[in-house]
């Protein structure tokens, strides 16, 4: 597979651009690591792009097509804000040796305490209300879905 990666100076970002479509998964992965020859980033950038061909696919039976994913954060797990839509994908990392079914049920359980907090009005990012949160599974590993919510300033 050729993989090509574009800088967007005008949102200091990555851009992930394979075959025939474009991908982009806007990243926090710095742009001197990967010049550098860092195999590891060039792998994450790969990772990224992989989650985004199954997200994509995942949402196409909704009626849903992503015009530009932006990754929120890459730190631990991916964060994914899946622009056009108020979503956010939060994305397992695993690595070697992590049991995937594990993880899996560390998500759903993480969806149920969400919905606890939610029922006693505690204040949270809720889950993905128009979609099905999850988990579900991407790219080898887990991803739930929630709301997107506006940063603060």
């Amino acid at each position: 597979m050729l993989l090509l990666v574009a800088v967007s100076p005008k949102r200091d970002t990555l851009a992930a651009l394979s075959g025939s479509s474009v991908r982009q998964a806007c990243s926090r992965i710095s742009l001197m690591t990967f010049i550098q020859g860092s195999w590891n980033a060039l792998q994450r950038v790969t990772q990224v792009h992989d989650v985004m061909i199954d997200v994509e696919a995942l949402l196409s039976p909704w009626g849903m097509r992503l015009e530009e994913p932006v990754v929120l954060s890459d730190a631990g797990n991916l964060t994914l804000w899946l622009r056009p839509y108020p979503l956010v994908a939060r994305v397992a990392t695993l690595f070697s040796g992590d049991d995937a079914e594990f993880w899996g049920e560390v998500w759903q359980r993480e969806l149920r305490v969400a919905a606890h907090l939610i029922w006693h009005n505690i204040p949270i990012v809720a889950p993905a209300t128009g979609v099905s949160a999850g988990p579900h599974r991407v790219a080898g590993t887990w991803m739930t879905l929630w709301d997107y919510a506006k940063p603060l300033e």
